[in-house]
């Protein structure tokens, strides 16, 4: 199987590779670009969340030692926890679709 790395880099180059095998470049690789972009954003909006979610659990700590009320950033957490969740499924069905593409590419 290719990899990740050489197609998002050189894709003018596996596409000419896919013609010159008789080939049609559009029919194989498809929407790759979007769907690497697409698994790309979701994971970075993921650790953006994640170090929020961090932030807040941090935050939540020293509230609950101080004795102050933590229900607002508990929930804030539980909202992003959701959040995170949907955005890593996202993530994981664009890299499985990718990973499909890249199984029908052949060795260039």
């Amino acid at each position: 199987m290719i990899d990740l790395a050489l197609m998002r880099a050189n894709l003018p180059l596996v596409e000419e590779k896919l013609r010159a095998r008789g080939m049609d470049p559009a029919a194989v690789l498809g929407n790759f670009i979007e769907v690497d972009r697409q698994r790309r954003d979701a994971i970075t909006r993921v650790e953006t969340l994640k170090a929020q979610r961090n932030k807040l659990t941090a935050e939540i700590a020293a509230l609950r030692r101080s004795g102050s009320d933590a229900a607002a950033q508990t929930e804030q957490t539980r909202t992003l926890n959701t959040e995170v969740e949907s955005l890593e499924a996202i993530a994981a069905a664009a890299h499985e679709r990718l990973r499909e593409m890249m199984q029908i590419v052949p060795n260039l």
